[in-house]
């Protein structure tokens, strides 16, 4: 009878589990497999929501509540979920007679229904993490943004700083406008009044920084304080000023807030802006910062602070602290030279950090004294007799420019000494008439003159600089310059007429009527005998030339007409002939279109010597041009010759051999530049070995060439080695060349060069390099398309590798 207890202790539980229950159970572990299979889906999309708010929250925004909530939910359904994991894993080891069924049915069946309520929620969260469209959002705009500032405490503001700090406590003063010079530290100053709100407790809701610098952008500055408010882009973004003007308004009547203006050029109307009158008990505060103490008038300031320059003593001690101890201590004399420069500074804090910066690494009392003497003339650099292009006009930092125009006006004492004027717009004459006693005028960047009733009075003035000053000169506009030596009125494309008075400008030393569209030239220039220097480049629409006007300048030193319509009547001969009986002439640009004109030209001794650019443009029917040596050319240029097919080079009577290495008396010695342009059919360019110390070489759109320079080894080693091709080649550009395949037959040096650019060469397939040869370190870039890169040849790979690093594909290819 013992053998029958359990049997029915068998059938008993076996009962027990029949129905719904007994098929849970018999499903539990396949589901058990399908949960494992959820969870890891679960964990996907757990790391691809993360990655997104990672992303995102680096960008400086915060995760939703509903993503952040959703992510521990998945964190703690993990946990559940191996948990249960763990029990159904035990659950199973406890069935007995092996496989038959559990032990406990009850407690398998309340496992396995667990097991199906958590597979319904791991597919519920997975649902819903893969369908967050947002997971985070921008944080609020904290009450201060810190502003950047030097580590070492800023000399001589200590004093403006305290004086602002103390009204801005005083609740009868709702504006402040801090003034001074470029440089002076203002800007400084209001980044220190910034930081202080952050390092203090205060009851500001807000305090927003402005840049508005100039010309005044108010669109600019209204989406700058848009942006600081947290005002959704769809109540603002692409509305009319008004609109935004109200935006700003709304918000801000419910704040109390500090409004920071860095750079103020010209009253600044708030209210246009958005920004609410100050007063009715809210206490906010504005703070703006000028050169101009008419701006803080303007503006109605409260309170005007001037910021001053340092104290002599402050002065050195700033500049020492740039300076730095290890160079101050490198020879005994440098502390008293150091001083010296400083008091070259006359106390303006950026003139003191830049300078001291550059002399950082003058360790020398040598190095001083020269850079020194360079200080004493840099008001003379800035405006000098000779102007400065317009591209390192443009390159100087305004602050560094107003520096050194505040230097040369003797700290400001004589205000109106330099007038320079850039992006102002129109000037009214009742302005132009507080310039009496200007020495020096620069107007730049579509700055013009109101239309003058009256010829100005400008009777101290030597230069004058207006690219767009004005379309026409009013009658008499020159006669008061009884002194200027330098006139520039260059890339004024609405000029056509110059009037006759300009020849009465007796001093004039230096006239620059550069992209004018001038037709004719008064013959009275032809009266200015101390002209040096006259530049009529890109005068597309000039007619002709006076006779006998170039060859009556006879102090001229410099003549430059490099570009002129090919439709005008200009003398070439004429003009060459002229040139030659200048007595004092040294340096000619000029571009010719005849052959004949090119002969005139090399014949002449003075002439060939004198020419420094020479252009060769839109010959028809000549197949040949002939370069004399020795000559004084430094850049030439070759356009639109469309039959050219070879280029000679002729020592006086004497024709040199294009495939011959050159006699050293034979070279172009002074030939730096060239530039082959639509030259369909020249051949190749042999004659370059004529010259040694060629820097840039550029070939665009020269369809036949296949070689640069063909390789002459036969020749014999001694005449290649007798000069070595391309040693000062910098800049090597080749566009649009079909058929090049060669640059040069074997392998080169290269020891300048620095830039290689490659557009369109298709059959270019190697490049003059090997490991053999040491190539130029100065190497730093190599500029084509992937796939002419990628198609390039190697004999040696080791130089496909050290050149790979330095290639790059362009974005957007810039004719030279």
């Amino acid at each position: 009878m013992d053998f029958v207890s359990p049997v029915l202790d068998v059938a008993s539980r076996i009962c027990n589990c029949v129905g719904d229950r007994a098929d849970h159970i018999r499903r539990l572990p396949q589901n058990l497999n399908s949960l494992r299979a959820a969870m890891e889906k679960l964990n996907n999309v757990y790391k691809d929501v993360k990655e997104r708010v990672e992303r995102e929250e680096n960008l400086e925004k915060k995760r939703t509540h509903v993503v952040g909530g959703w992510m521990e939910g998945v964190a703690a359904m993990e946990k559940e979920v191996n948990e249960l994991l763990d029990r159904c894993d035990e659950e199973i080891l406890k069935k007995c007679l092996g496989i038959c069924c559990p032990r406990n049915c009850r407690a398998s069946y309340k496992l396995a229904k667990m097991v199906r309520e958590k597979m319904d929620a791991v597919a519920e969260l997975q649902s819903e993490g893969s369908n967050f469209q947002e997971v985070a959002v921008p944080l609020p705009s904290p009450q201060v943004i810190e502003r950047p500032l030097e580590e070492k405490p800023v000399v001589g503001l200590d004093s403006p700083f305290q004086e602002v700090w103390t009204l801005l406590q005083d609740e009868q003063v709702g504006s402040i406008g801090i003034y001074g010079m470029g440089g002076v530290g203002k800007t400084t100053l209001l980044k220190k009044i910034n930081n202080k709100f952050l390092q203090l407790g205060n009851d500001f809701d807000i305090v927003i920084w402005v840049v508005i610098s100039r010309p005044t952008n108010l669109e600019r500055v209204q989406e700058t304080i848009l942006d600081r408010l947290d005002i959704p882009d769809d109540r603002w973004k692409g509305r009319e000023e008004e609109k935004k003007a109200q935006e700003i308004r709304r918000v801000l009547k419910t704040k109390k807030f500090v409004l920071l203006l860095d750079d103020i050029w010209e009253p600044l109307d708030l209210l246009r802006v958005g920004i609410p009158p100050l007063g009715d008990g809210n206490q906010s505060k504005i703070v703006f910062s000028t050169r101009s103490k008419d701006v803080c008038g303007g503006m109605a300031a409260q309170k005007s602070i001037k910021v001053e320059c340092l104290e002599e003593k402050e002065a050195l001690s700033l500049f020492q602290a740039k300076v730095g101890e290890d160079t101050l201590n490198s020879h005994p004399d440098i502390p008293k030279l150091a001083e010296m420069v400083a008091k070259e500074c006359k106390g303006l804090p950026l003139a003191l950090i830049v300078i001291a910066r550059a002399m950082a690494s003058a360790r020398t009392p040598e190095e001083w004294e020269r850079n020194s003497q360079k200080l004493r003339m840099r008001p003379k650099d800035v405006a000098g007799t000779t102007p400065f292009s317009r591209e390192e006009y443009l390159k100087m930092h305004d602050v560094i420019r107003d520096m050194a125009l505040w230097l040369a006006c003797e700290k400001g004492k004589k205000k109106n000494k330099f007038v320079v004027k850039d992006g102002v717009g129109v000037i009214r004459a009742q302005e132009v008439e507080k310039w009496k006693d200007t020495q020096r005028i620069s107007l730049w960047n579509e700055t013009k003159i109101q239309e003058l009733r009256e010829p100005p009075q400008f009777p101290n003035t030597e230069t004058l600089i207006g690219c767009r000053m004005m379309s026409t000169f009013p009658s008499g506009f020159f006669t008061n310059m009884s002194i200027i030596r330098v006139l520039d009125i260059s890339n004024n494309r609405t000029l056509k007429l110059l009037p006759a008075e300009i020849g009465n400008l007796a001093t004039l030393q230096y006239l620059n009527l550069t992209r004018t569209s001038i037709i004719h030239l008064p013959i009275q220039l032809k009266n200015l005998k101390k002209l040096r220097f006259l530049i009529l480049d890109e005068l597309f629409s000039l007619v002709s030339l006076p006779n006998q006007m170039v060859s009556s300048l006879s102090s001229l030193q410099f003549f430059s007409m490099k570009s002129f319509s090919s439709r005008s009547s200009v003398d070439e001969i004429m003009l060459l002939e002229e040139l030659e009986q200048l007595e004092h002439i040294n340096d000619i640009s000029i571009m010719l279109i005849s052959i004949l004109s090119i002969q005139r030209l090399f014949e002449s001794h003075k002439l060939r010597r004198s020419t420094r650019s020479l252009k060769i443009e839109g010959w028809k029917g000549v197949n040949q041009v002939q370069l004399v040596s020795p000559s004084g050319i430094m850049a030439l240029i070759l356009e639109s010759c469309d039959e050219l097919e070879e280029v000679k080079i002729i020592h006086f009577e004497k024709q040199v051999v294009p495939s011959k290495f050159p006699n050293p008396q034979c070279c172009f010695n002074h030939l730096l530049s060239v530039h082959i342009y639509l030259c369909k059919k020249l051949l190749n360019l042999n004659w370059l070995i004529h010259a040694p110390k060629l820097q840039s070489l550029h070939i665009e759109h020269s369809g036949i060439i296949e070689k640069v320079i063909e390789d002459e080894r036969s020749e014999g080693s001694e005449i290649e080695s007798s000069l070595s091709v391309f040693s000062r080649l910098i800049y090597l550009t080749l566009i649009y060349l079909p058929k090049l395949e060669s640059i040069y037959g074997h392998a080169l040096p290269f020891p300048s060069l620095r830039e290689i650019h490659v557009w369109r060469c298709p059959r270019l397939k190697k490049l003059p390099f090997d490991s053999s040869i040491c190539m130029s370190k100065k190497l730093e870039k190599i500029i084509g398309q992937q796939e002419w890169w990628d198609g390039l040849e190697w004999e040696d790979q080791t130089v496909m590798h050290n050149l790979t690093p330095i290639f790059s594909t362009p974005w957007k290819l810039i004719k030279c």
